[in-house]
């Protein structure tokens, strides 16, 4: 039992989620021993639960790697009180089909949720993103970005909700979702919404679609660099806005290896 309680003391120290020894190049997440190979079929289900209390500082990082023949599930549910700050991100590049659900409630005054996706998905996978940001309390914030990168025959689904209620007054709230098609096959479908019910509100929304700058392609190709490392550079720069909300550089430089060896694999 002594034992037990002393290996639950470590774990629950700051800082052991991810640790990267130094001088070492930071490696992509690997499954655990046990789980399912590659190309064998699977079934992934996942459920998140965040609270955070008056005051709190939360920060995660949610990484999906599955195999290619994997269906996944995940929920992710947070609720944030009085004064609580927020950060999540979620990367992903792996899995059949794969469906994530985020939603956000806003429960006390105060309180700023960040909420970022980063996804590559290449082949004919398929992912699709459910959001949903709930202001129940007034005089807060949140922010959520989700940026795809696709290549081949991908397909990714981002359909996203605001709602704020109509006594959260003064409440800000931004809904953003930009994708980067690499193939001409690749498809990108969003469906960000608002709904309403306070007078006094800062809340915006968008989607943009769009392919490689011409211009920026030419510019690396010029100076020698091949077509397919171009588009990578410039995919990684147009990824790299949510890498930078990760707030851990070892980590974020672990999730750059994974989309690296992503790009390559496509």
């Amino acid at each position: 039992m002594r034992a037990e309680a002393d290996a639950l003391r470590r774990a629950r120290r700051p800082g052991r989620g991810l640790r990267i020894p130094r001088g070492r190049r930071p490696q992509p997440p690997r499954p655990a021993p046990g789980t399912a190979k590659a190309d064998q079929r699977a079934l992934a289900i996942s459920a998140v639960d965040i609270h955070a209390g008056t005051g709190s500082q939360v920060r995660r990082l949610a990484v999906q790697a599955w195999g290619s023949a994997t269906q996944s599930f995940q929920i992710d549910n947070t609720c944030g009180g009085r004064d609580a700050v927020i950060s999540s991100v979620n990367a992903a590049v792996g899995s059949r089909r794969a469906r994530l659900e985020n939603t956000v409630r806003i429960d006390g005054p105060g309180a700023d949720v960040s909420l970022s996706g980063i996804s590559v998905a290449s082949g004919e996978q398929e992912f699709d993103q459910r959001t949903l940001q709930v202001h129940a309390a007034g005089h807060a914030k949140s922010d959520l970005l989700f940026k795809n990168a696709l290549l081949g025959k991908a397909r990714t689904i981002f359909s996203g909700l605001i709602k704020v209620a109509p006594d959260a007054q003064r409440t800000d709230a931004y809904q953003t979702n930009r994708n980067l098609l690499l193939s001409p096959d690749a498809e990108a479908d969003s469906l960000p919404g608002l709904e309403i019910e306070a007078n006094d509100v800062k809340c915006s929304h968008g989607a943009t679609t769009g392919q490689i700058d011409p211009a920026e392609l030419f510019y690396l190709r010029a100076r020698g660099i091949p077509l397919a490392v171009a588009q990578e550079l410039l995919a990684q720069g147009f990824l790299e806005e949510v890498l930078a909300k990760v707030g851990h550089e070892e980590a974020a430089a672990a999730v750059r290896e994974m989309l690296r060896l992503k790009f390559h694999q496509a």
